[in-house]
C-alpha cells in the first residue's frame, strides 16, 4: 500500500512539473585578429521579427554591444544593438550584429525552421579568419522542475526500498 502511495505520489510530481522554459543564452563573438568583438543574450527559442527575407532570422536580443578596434570603423567602438540576423544555410550561415559592425559568414547557428528557431550552447567556428561563436547558458545552469522531480522521486524510491528491506530483515 505504502509502495502505491508512493508511486502516485511520483507520479503526480512529474505530471505537475512545469513544462521546460526557454534558456536565456549569452552569445560572445571574437574574430580572429580580435579587432571585433560582440556580445548579447537572448533566449534559446526566440520569437522571430517579422520584415526579414527568406533565409534570414531577425531576433531581439538584450545587452547587445560590439567593439570594434582600430580602422576601418573608429566610430563603431562601443556600438549598442537590440537585433540579431541568423542567416540559414542558403544565405551562407552565420550571422549580422543590428548595428552592422559585425556581419560573418560560417555554419547556421540555429536548428529548427526560419519560424520557430532553436539555439543552443556551444562554440562555432566561424569561416576563414571570421574567428569564433560561442554560445554558453546565461542561467548558470539550474535544473528544470521536470529535472528536480525526476530526482526527488528516485531519491523517495531508494529510501522506500531501503525502509522495505529493513522492514523485512525486522520481522525475519
Amino acid at each position: 500500500m505504502k509502495i502505491a502511495i508512493a508511486f502516485a505520489a511520483g507520479c503526480a510530481a512529474i505530471l505537475t512539473a512545469a513544462a521546460a522554459q526557454a534558456t536565456l543564452l549569452d552569445f560572445s563573438y571574437t574574430s580572429e585578429n580580435a579587432t571585433q568583438t560582440a556580445t548579447w543574450t537572448q533566449s534559446s527559442d526566440p520569437t522571430p521579427l517579422t520584415g526579414y527575407g527568406p533565409g534570414l532570422v531577425g531576433v531581439d536580443v538584450t545587452d547587445g554591444v560590439s567593439h570594434t578596434y582600430g580602422t576601418p570603423f573608429p566610430s563603431l567602438l562601443d556600438s549598442p544593438f537590440s537585433t540579431v540576423t541568423f542567416n540559414d544555410s542558403d544565405t551562407s550561415g552565420g550571422f549580422t550584429t543590428g548595428d552592422l559592425a559585425v556581419g560573418v559568414n560560417g555554419p547556421v547557428i540555429f536548428t529548427g525552421t526560419e519560424s520557430a528557431p532553436i539555439f543552443s550552447t556551444g562554440t562555432y567556428t566561424l569561416s576563414y579568419g571570421e574567428g569564433s561563436l560561442t554560445v554558453t547558458d546565461a542561467s548558470g545552469g539550474v535544473p528544470e522542475p521536470a529535472a528536480w522531480s525526476l530526482m526527488l522521486l528516485g531519491v523517495a524510491g531508494v529510501g522506500g526500498l531501503t525502509r522495505a528491506r529493513r522492514d523485512r530483515l525486522a520481522a525475519a
